[in-house]
């Protein structure tokens, strides 16, 4: 879901720039929210370039230097997507049926 936008982050040339542009966004974000308050992100693992990207666990990380404190990661899961082996028998590559409702907390 990439669009032409160059200020989309689907459009990151890296896994790593994206982490970088969402750490920025915390910063921003931390700026204009009150002391205590609540911020909340709805995001995805991903599998790329054959690797398992644990994207929340990234996130909270990158959100912390900028004044969040990480309050819990619950689990959405999306009932109608269906399990599927993809990659069997060669391979083992997940299907992906959750995403992460991360909540973060300004200090």
């Amino acid at each position: 879901m990439i669009t032409d936008d160059p200020a989309d982050f689907a459009n990151s040339a890296s896994y790593g720039e994206y982490l970088d542009r969402m750490g920025a966004l915390f910063g921003e974000s931390r700026r204009v929210l009150r002391d205590k308050h609540y911020a909340v992100v709805i995001v995805r693992d991903a599998y790329q370039e054959g690797s398992y990207r644990f994207v929340s666990s990234d996130l909270a990380a990158r959100a912390e230097p900028h004044g969040f404190t990480t309050k819990g990661d619950l689990i959405w899961y999306q009932a109608g997507t269906r399990l599927r082996p993809y990659g069997y028998p060669h391979a083992f590559v997940p299907n992906i049926v959750h995403q992460h409702v991360l909540v973060l907390r300004a200090k």
